[in-house]
């Protein structure tokens, strides 16, 4: 059904500019650069690419490093806007892009988890049941209430994956946690 479709990507197109000076960055920045020949190369890290993603599917995108992977979820998520094309995202999206994203290191797991939580309006008795689920999923009930920096990458993201999956968004999107 059509109304099933919660990703519809339509000749979507991402062009990044390589600059070849960092100043050039900056002053194309504030539309100062003008007509530099030789100011940057342009990369399309997406090309006319189109997609449909339905309720329930389960997708994994996969290619070789450079391959628009992650600029395609950075695309779905929001983060970055395309240069071309259409991209209709539907629902609740939450993202898992990079190890660490939004957890710090002094607080403890328990303090990161309603953290995040609070950010996507999860608080009181919800949020408590949810934050007990994924310690619980994560098996770090006993690490819980020690500050992040004392944990092993796996168990950061193994709570990172689990207070995800606690709240339960239309689309997930992880990107190599």
């Amino acid at each position: 059904m059509v109304n099933d479709v919660i990703i519809r990507a339509v000749d979507l197109t991402k062009v990044y500019r390589l600059y070849t000076k960092p100043s050039y960055r900056f002053r194309d920045m504030f539309g100062l650069l003008g007509n530099t020949r030789g100011a940057y190369t342009e990369h399309a890290a997406l090309d006319r690419l189109n997609l449909e993603v339905r309720r329930g599917e389960k997708v994994a995108v996969i290619g070789r490093n450079g391959a628009g992977k992650s600029t395609l979820l950075k695309l779905v998520t929001g983060v970055i806007q395309p240069t071309s094309g259409s991209l209709d995202v539907k629902g609740d999206v939450h993202a898992l892009l990079q190890i660490g994203t939004g957890f710090h290191p002094d607080f403890t797991g328990r303090e990161n988890v309603y953290a995040y939580f609070a950010q996507l309006g999860v608080t009181g008795a919800q949020a408590a049941r949810r934050c007990a689920d994924a310690v619980e999923f994560a098996e770090l009930e006993e690490y819980i209430d020690q500050p992040v920096k004392t944990y092993s990458t796996g168990m950061a993201v193994r709570l990172m994956l689990s207070a995800s999956t606690a709240i339960t968004p239309d689309l997930l999107v992880i990107d190599e946690v």
